[in-house]
């Protein structure tokens, strides 16, 4: 079972670790990750799809990105394939 495309999970992992420490807008999110817009966009696509993130409207034209439980749980099996693969 394939949860995301290979191209982008490193930038998921980046965005998982960053937002469990404290929401983000989506410039933070883009410079943090060192990807490109487009991976970027993919990635917080799929993770709000599945759920592993929530979005919120915080002003005109301004969003925050938040993990939820589910991605919390992703990010900590994420985080143990890392381990094992270094």
């Amino acid at each position: 079972m394939i949860i995301f495309k290979f191209s982008e999970n490193k930038c998921i992992l980046t965005i998982l670790e960053m937002l469990s420490k404290k929401d983000r807008n989506y410039t933070e999110v883009f410079r943090t990750s060192k990807a490109s817009h487009t991976t970027v966009q993919k990635a917080l696509n799929e993770l709000l799809k599945k759920k592993f993130i929530n979005k919120k409207t915080t002003g005109y034209k301004k969003v925050s990105y938040s993990v939820t439980e589910k991605g919390k749980l992703l990010l900590a099996h994420l985080s143990q394939v890392k381990v094992l693969v270094k």
